[in-house]
């Protein structure tokens, strides 16, 4: 969902205001519904296989059930300078039982390894506190609620929410996907503890169903895996990036007593040697 061209201006100056008040480095954007959006529509029907392919550099045709590709849009073998890279991101340490992260693999540096692996054609680079701008503007376009709320209270509700983030995971890693440097999307984990948490991932609209969302999530998990830890976000029930989920292996916990829209999405940990 876009913001209304009557909307732009107010919010753009709204924004940029905003922007020049913020003191912390931005946090994730938007609730679990918008934040579940863009992941949903990595993968959704409907890609067009041409700015797939450019965005991800995988000359293969896009392939799967359900518009889900069976194999990735870029997930070919490593060549032996990837290898190389990887090493030295990771401490050249294999990955080991399930008994924790391991610590000598730097998570960041492998997460940047594990998509530009996957989508040579992107760029990704670390948040910064230039970012907040682009991060309230792309709550607002992801937004359900973009039409029918006043702009002053989204841009309120996206700066909370990034604050909120911001202090419930102050370690987190955050990750501005660009394409020609221009921010399209982002992602935020929280690598501590013995599963990483998925706090938020986002793609811009126009930039969704082209394997973007997709690659950001491989590239979480690649290295989750290399690292012997586990994976979880959470999702609204009925929203349809389940699918997305399911295919790269997360399960559902059973809904909870209370009947909360939200579940939590997991995956187990699956150790390998490469991201």
């Amino acid at each position: 969902m876009t913001v209304p061209a009557a909307n732009a201006a107010a919010i753009t100056a709204v924004v940029a205001d905003s922007a020049r008040a913020a003191t912390d480095t931005a946090g994730g954007p938007a609730d679990d519904l918008r934040a579940t959006e863009g992941v949903a529509d990595a993968g959704e029907p409907g890609a067009t296989p041409g700015v797939a392919q450019q965005l991800s550099g995988d000359p293969r045709p896009v392939t799967g059930t359900a518009g889900i590709p069976a194999s990735g849009f870029a997930d070919t073998a490593p060549s032996a300078s990837g290898a190389r890279i990887d090493a030295l991101a990771m401490g050249g340490a294999e990955a080991p039982a399930a008994r924790g992260p391991d610590p000598v693999v730097d998570p960041d540096a492998a997460f940047d390894v594990a998509f530009r692996r996957r989508a040579p054609r992107l760029d990704c680079r670390a948040e910064t506190p230039d970012d907040r701008a682009f991060l309230i503007a792309q709550w607002i376009a992801c937004s359900p609620l973009a039409d029918r709320l006043p702009d002053a209270i989204l841009v309120q509700q996206a700066e909370w929410q990034l604050d909120a983030h911001a202090h419930a995971h102050p370690r987190a890693m955050r990750r501005i996907a660009t394409l020609d440097d221009r921010p399209i999307g982002r992602i935020m984990i929280d690598w501590d503890g013995p599963e990483s948490y998925g706090v938020d991932m986002a793609v811009l609209p126009e930039f969704r169903a082209t394997g973007v969302g997709l690659n950001l999530l491989r590239a979480w998990l690649a290295v989750c895996d290399r690292r012997g830890q586990g994976a979880w976000t959470e999702a609204l029930a009925d929203n349809p990036v389940g699918r997305i989920h399911a295919h790269l292996g997360f399960v559902a916990d059973p809904p909870d007593r209370y009947g909360s829209p939200v579940i939590a999405l997991r995956r187990p940990v699956r150790a390998t040697s490469a991201a």
